[in-house]
């Protein structure tokens, strides 16, 4: 969540360096696009993983019901 909450913070401000030119793509709105777009990629990986992984947040497969409980 911490690094998403980054990646918001940061097109905030390079929404705001740009503002004034949105053609702009020299100097901190490019590299702030860069950093915003690697971190973007890293939580998606780590999310993924949380997922695919560890299976946070995935419910169970249900197994064979014990007889008599069916």
């Amino acid at each position: 969540m911490t690094i998403n909450l980054t990646v918001v913070a940061l097109y905030v401000i390079n929404t705001w360096l740009r503002w004034p030119d949105p053609a702009d793509m020299r100097g901190a709105p490019l590299w702030l696009s860069l950093i915003a777009i690697g971190l973007l990629v890293v939580s998606g990986w780590l999310g993924g993983k949380m997922v695919y992984v560890h299976g946070i947040a995935v419910d169970a497969a249900p197994g064979p019901t014990p007889p008599g409980k069916g």
